[in-house]
């Protein structure tokens, strides 16, 4: 999957490790709220291997969670969870039947 490299990020970022110096790991969620500051509602973060793209705000991720216009993606680590686990609450696909249903 191509990484959209339009949404801003934290620098420097370094080969390989990412955007890992620019991390703050005694007050990670404190750091993410300062980069929102400074980055806008939606920005890009790169730790390794891993990208996660951040969407702060109550009706940013209102958008995000609206079924009728996203559907669930399972990718890395959650598809090779779900190998093991089958489907869940995390590792189930927008398509499961399982998903969205309430325990009896």
């Amino acid at each position: 999957m191509k990484l959209d490299t339009r949404f801003p990020h934290p620098g420097p970022r370094i080969p390989i490790l990412g955007d890992i110096f620019g991390a703050d790991r005694h007050r990670p969620t404190q750091h993410e709220m300062v980069l929102t500051e400074r980055l806008g509602p939606i920005f890009e973060r790169k730790l390794l291997d891993v990208h996660l793209t951040i969407v702060t705000g109550a009706s940013l991720a209102a958008e995000c969670n609206d079924e009728e216009r996203w559907a669930r993606a399972l990718a890395g680590p959650t598809m090779k969870f779900r190998g093991i686990t089958g489907s869940g609450l995390f590792t189930a696909r927008t398509s499961d039947p399982l998903w969205g249903s309430s325990p009896e």
